[in-house]
């Protein structure tokens, strides 16, 4: 299991979403009703984690009561798979812990990317599809500056198309997470949004049949506001990349992704219980 970074810096703390059973040595998550058995030391490195501490002082408070240092790094990982470990970090060390990735990149040293989950908010939707989506404005930048320097002539088009594609696509996964969150609910679900590095996701238990509702939801909300943004385009140019933007939405119905593997486990599921009954 790939561990994050950290710096000495930074300032940890568990989440909102889990609580600890000391006397029992359980990680309880709030949203999903599971539990985690713990060891002893597991245990003692989450009590610790109950208020933002830094992780200079964790290590050492964790030296103090004869806790390793690879039992430390292993049970913040393992946290931090779970979407339960917050990182406060600074915007100086943020650009500092940028240099270390890609510095330690280049002797094959890789770190868990940073995840973070929280409620399913608007605010938290939104917060999570920008920081999912910094690869993509960093991309399109660079793209357009190497274009506008090899076709000075045509900069505006270029920028104007790239600005309308990128806002087409923050607004066509802003409907597409927000469908699946609004039909959830409507199914009784309880829901936490889950972002680790480009990818986002809702946590979700208690629903009902309505689930594949909900995982359909997303895929048809995000790719009917392509395809009539593409429709309804003032520019030729920019339909190409919204009928693609279309296809992305859509192809997240494959197995790979989460709608659908939602899906197939829904058929699984109804042809298990049909066959049960027969």
């Amino acid at each position: 299991m790939l561990a994050p970074l950290l710096i000495q810096d930074d300032f940890l703390s568990m989440s909102d979403a889990f609580y600890l059973d000391k006397h029992r040595r359980l990680l309880c998550d709030a949203n999903l009703n599971v539990r985690h058995l713990l060891s002893p030391e597991a245990t003692i490195l989450l009590d610790t984690l109950a208020r933002p501490i830094s992780f200079a002082q964790l290590v050492r408070s964790c030296r103090r009561k004869n806790l390793p240092e690879h039992v430390v790094l292993q049970g913040l990982a393992e946290l931090h798979s779970l979407g339960g470990l917050n990182i406060a970090r600074s915007l100086r060390t943020s650009l500092y812990a940028c240099r270390l990735r890609c510095l330690h990149l280049r002797f094959g040293l890789r770190y868990a990317p940073y995840t973070i989950r929280r409620s399913c908010t608007l605010r938290h939707v939104i917060y999570a599809l920008l920081r999912a989506g910094t690869p993509v404005w960093i991309c399109s930048v660079f793209c357009n500056v190497v274009l506008a320097i090899a076709l000075p002539a045509s900069a505006i088009a270029i920028f104007s198309t790239s600005v309308a594609v990128s806002v087409a696509f923050f607004v066509s996964c802003l409907l597409h997470e927000l469908a699946h969150a609004y039909f959830l609910r409507q199914s009784g679900a309880r829901i936490t949004i889950m972002q680790r590095g480009a990818r986002i996701g809702l946590l979700h238990a208690g629903g009902t049949s309505k689930t594949i509702t909900a995982a359909l939801a997303g895929p048809a909300a995000g790719s009917s506001f392509c395809i009539i943004a593409a429709i309804t385009a003032p520019s030729p140019a920019w339909r190409p990349l919204l009928v693609l933007l279309a296809l992305f939405h859509l192809g997240s119905m494959s197995p790979a992704y989460g709608d659908g593997k939602t899906i197939i486990h829904f058929f699984k599921r109804y042809f298990r219980e049909k066959t049960t009954d027969s």
